[in-house]
């Protein structure tokens, strides 16, 4: 899926980006949460599957709730089809744990198949074992915009 992005940043801090692609356009919207660490109250005998378990679940969440408020949004500004899928992107980073997942909607999955963001995600594994956050981004950024 070839295509040219186009992004602004906005005050909330999650950027927007356009997808033009046969004379339609297509805004991909990508947000970045990061965590210092994630605690679970359940019981793992396994620390790494906890950790693991805990950052999807939490990247998860934050992408849905973040799904139903922009269609609540398009519903009161009269967007015509306001509880179609949206097109968003949530990189959740865990920096103690060095955990990253990327969340991606249904919609942007044609685009960005689970496969494709776990490329991502090992791409940026090299930054973020060496607490360079800043500069793994720099690389999902990059990597998202070019697929």
């Amino acid at each position: 899926a070839g295509g040219l992005f186009a992004s602004t940043a906005r005050r909330d801090g999650t950027a927007r980006r356009r997808k033009e692609s046969a004379g339609k356009e297509q805004r991909i919207e990508v947000a970045v949460a990061l965590v210092g660490g994630a605690d679970s109250y359940f019981f793992y005998s396994d620390q790494d599957d906890m950790v693991n378990d805990a950052a999807q679940y939490f990247a998860r969440y934050i992408h849905d709730t973040w799904s139903r408020r922009l269609a609540e949004e398009r519903k009161a500004n009269g967007v015509p089809n306001a509880s179609a899928p949206t097109n968003i992107v949530l990189i959740f980073i865990s920096t103690m744990d060095r955990i990253c997942y990327i969340s991606s909607g249904t919609r942007v999955a044609t685009i960005l198949p689970w496969w494709r963001l776990e490329h991502v995600v090992q791409d940026m594994k090299q930054d973020l074992r060496r607490g360079r956050t800043g500069d793994a981004l720099n690389v999902a950024l990059e990597e998202l915009t070019e697929l």
